[in-house]
């Protein structure tokens, strides 16, 4: 069978596409290993349980941001029995490897090729920063340790299929031990090698290489057709969204108390620790998580600020205004800004203190393996593993998600509705005194709201994000029957569907699977309330995208202008939005009040913005856009 990195993308085409810095991080890293590859080989050799001979595939390899990564691919000739006796000279140390390493390929759910005579495995070499913040040997030992620990979870308490660590060194072997976060023996391939891991490899293809182009799904409009008519993919798909389901409830079942990434210590017990990425935290509750996370986004909003004064005015010319922020920076801080004020009321109280499910982090169609029937056969680069708030974990990818849509007669501006149209929703199993409130929660306190169709009136959600939802309810509502079973020893009951194609059109009618939160909530109200929506979903194009104005800004308005006119009696529902939001606002009328909020501001240095804001008259920032109006106030 055919290496498994001949499917890899070319290397040099690749390489063209990069920024010549970036590109120069990957292949002076390729150029000093070439000539160690023959060490690389006889090390990986050694691990295996039987030392069969492997070589590493030079000509095609691919990277990340973090990794320049190599496919090793082992003979199929010999047998364990034949290499016996080159076994016993072995130090004890390599032994006891191989021998653990050959029990966790006997338990291993995974098969990790056609047969045994196709067995690879992969090796990442960490490459060095990209600035002096970014891929740091910090973070990188981070990731590493992270990695290793959340992988060791999830091959213990899950089914999941997952890659099984052989061996890693997180640091790499010149570096000062005093910089290191814990102590670390001799690396193994030598003093002057980089940080590794190494793993075995699972074979399998995207679910866009079966033809389906999970990642625009989320971006289609209501009521389409995801596969465009043909009906020989939607088993596929459904497999596909099961599994993805199926995956989203295991991880929700892994649970710590603090918030953070994850540490392994030596006798294989996992605790919370700071995150991998910028090694933030551990948090005790979701409040502060999201706050700092909301500084992140102000932060990254102004990271371009020095740029966009460079283009303004002229390449640094000393012009009049030297110094001031542009109108784009201006836009990207107003995001943030909505992004802040749309999440923090959301965060449920009840689940705020924990405890808080295991996210993987980066999942998308490229790290996710199928076989030809959609079936996920392997989830791959958990390095950004970490526990988050519930808000956080709604939405396990943007993949099966997407923003409301707004219908072809979806008013431009916010006008109060009629409290004619208002509704609550009672589901048959609340009482009357019960409700579900925007975030997805189940309040006894609070008067009923209208349902989220109601309060959003004519926007919805694309198509995977339904098919999903349905796919999420019913694995939910069979491991809630499953789990009764255990407890119980009760049949489970007879509405739990073995289909989705037996499943009611919407969630209503179907039973309610049993809550996983404090606050009441199922996974897959989770998945579809307006807290998963801004706390997973827009959270991830924020960073992405870096807060843009025309996608996630539009998108946060139009949620918040819902919320503002909730209460149908023209009354806010989100009092502290009134200075911001008021009737009748248009996304353009709402940043021009924002600039002039700037303008009138003085923010000292020592404020979560970190520098003084700069006055900037409301018809530049605006009309900068094409977006024009009176600078009278």
């Amino acid at each position: 069978m055919a290496p498994i990195s001949d499917t890899w993308p070319d290397v040099q085409l690749s390489l063209d596409t990069l920024p010549p810095d970036y590109a120069s991080r990957v292949t002076s890293l390729v150029d000093w290993l070439s000539p160690h590859f023959s060490k690389i080989e006889a090390y990986a050799s050694n691990l295996h349980p039987c030392r069969r001979k492997c070589r590493i595939v030079k000509e095609n390899y691919t990277w990340g941001q973090s990794f320049a990564v190599f496919e090793i691919v082992f003979e199929g000739s010999g047998t364990c029995e034949e290499n016996e006796i080159v076994q016993a000279g072995c130090n004890a140390q390599e032994k006891k490897k191989r021998e653990e390493v050959e029990a966790e390929e006997q338990d291993a759910k995974v098969v990790e090729g056609g047969d045994d005579d196709d067995e690879s495995w992969i090796i990442r070499f960490g490459m060095r920063p990209m600035d002096a913040h970014f891929n740091t040997a910090a973070q990188l030992e981070r990731k590493i340790l992270n990695e290793v620990a959340a992988l060791h979870l999830v091959r213990t308490r899950t089914t999941i299929p997952v890659p099984q660590i052989i061996s890693y060194h997180p640091v790499a072997g010149d570096s000062d031990p005093v910089e290191h976060q814990h102590s670390y023996d001799h690396h193994p391939l030598g003093p002057s090698f980089p940080a590794f891991v190494l793993m075995t490899a699972i074979r399998g293809i995207t679910i866009e290489d079966c033809g389906i182009a999970i990642h625009e799904l989320g971006q289609a409009d209501p009521g389409s057709d995801p596969l465009q008519g043909d009906e020989d993919k939607k088993p596929m798909l459904k497999q596909y969204l099961r599994d993805i389901a199926d995956i989203h409830v295991q991880l929700s079942r892994i649970t710590f108390d603090k918030i953070g990434g994850f540490v392994l210590d030596k006798d294989g017990n996992v605790s919370i620790g700071p995150g991998a990425d910028f090694g933030l935290g551990p948090f005790d509750t979701a409040k502060e998580y999201f706050a700092i996370q909301a500084e992140a986004y102000e932060r990254l909003a102004e990271a371009a600020s020095e740029e966009d004064v460079e283009e303004k005015n002229g390449n640094g010319a000393n012009v009049e205004g030297e110094g001031e922020e542009s109108a784009e920076c201006l836009k990207r801080r107003f995001v943030a800004s909505l992004w802040r004020t749309a999440m923090m009321p959301l965060v449920d109280e009840r689940d705020a203190g924990g405890p808080f499910p295991m996210r993987h982090g980066d999942l998308h169609s490229e790290n996710i393996l199928v076989d030809q029937s959609g079936h996920i056969v392997g989830v791959l680069d958990w390095d950004c593993a970490a526990t988050v708030p519930w808000e956080a974990f709604a939405v396990p990818t943007f993949e099966v998600s997407g923003d409301y849509r707004e219908s072809k007669n979806e008013p431009t501006k916010a006008s109060f509705p009629s409290p004619a149209i208002s509704s609550t929703v009672v589901t048959p199993e609340k009482s009357p005194s019960t409700s579900t409130d925007v975030s997805g929660s189940i309040s006894a306190t609070k008067p009923p709201l209208q349902s989220r169709r109601t309060h959003k009136r004519n926007l919805s959600r694309p198509q995977v994000h339904e098919e999903f939802n349905k796919a999420l309810a019913e694995i939910e509502l069979q491991s809630s029957c499953s789990s009764s079973r255990e407890s119980e020893s009760s049949p489970a009951p007879s509405s739990a569907s073995s289909s989705l194609d037996s499943l009611p059109h919407s969630l209503d009618s179907l039973q309610q699977p049993s809550p996983v939160t404090a606050s009441g909530r199922s996974l897959a109200a989770l998945h579809d309330s307006d807290a998963g929506y801004v706390g997973a979903y827009l959270a991830y194009w924020m960073y992405s995208l870096a807060c843009d104005y025309e996608e996630t800004g539009r998108a946060l308005h139009r949620m918040l202008v819902a919320h503002n006119i909730q209460n149908g009696d023209g009354s806010l529902q989100n009092p502290g939005m009134a200075g911001w939001m008021t009737e009748g606002d248009t996304m353009e009328e709402t940043f021009k009040k924002f600039v002039r909020e700037v303008r009138s501001a003085e923010i000292s240095s020592s404020s979560t913005i970190g520098m003084r804001l700069r006055r900037l008259s409301v018809g530049e920032a605006v009309n900068a856009h094409g977006i024009y109006f009176t600078n009278a106030e």
